[in-house]
């Protein structure tokens, strides 16, 4: 079988290979088919640099979402932004350049796996705040439901640190 590249199509490869933000994609509108009007949507990462960045694993345990959850509620709670991990361990430029304003970086993993620390590390990033879900006492398992009082045990683990670095 033999594998023909459109001129349109080795030129989208090129964009996507080089960075995403570049130029604009086209996607249909919902409800409309390929032939229905499109509209533009940037090829750029929307996140905005903030004083507190909070990067949770998000991984296949129970303790990877409760991480995901604890930082959800951080954000929630005003202590900080919920941010991209997978965006840093794709090194996508945007939020790397984020990332680096940031005044300090929380990592939450979910056990000793670390992969939230690494994944900082890796990129060259310093971590001001970290917790391990299991050093907390909660064991790891494969569910995917994350028990609300575990969430809160990271929380409530979490916040008076951030508080008082915040200052």
């Amino acid at each position: 079988m033999v594998w023909l590249k459109s001129r349109e199509s080795s030129q989208k490869w090129k964009r996507l290979k080089h960075g995403l933000n570049k130029s604009s994609l086209s996607f249909p509108l919902s409800g409309e088919g390929k032939s229905g009007g499109r509209k533009k949507m940037e090829e750029k990462c929307l996140c905005e640099p903030t004083e507190i960045l909070i990067f949770p694993c998000s991984g296949g345990s129970n303790v990877g979402q409760i991480a995901n959850q604890a930082g959800v509620r951080l954000t929630q709670n005003g202590l900080g932004r919920f941010f991209c991990l997978a965006g840093i361990g794709g090194h996508v430029s945007g939020m790397i350049e984020s990332t680096k304003a940031g005044k300090m970086l929380v990592a939450i993993d979910g056990c000793p796996v670390a992969c939230a620390k690494k994944t900082l590390e890796h990129a060259g990033f310093n971590i001001d705040e970290y917790v391990q879900v299991t050093d907390l006492g909660i064991e790891k398992n494969h569910d995917l439901d994350p028990i609300s009082p575990d969430v809160d045990n990271v929380t409530e683990y979490l916040t008076p640190r951030i508080l008082k670095k915040r200052g």
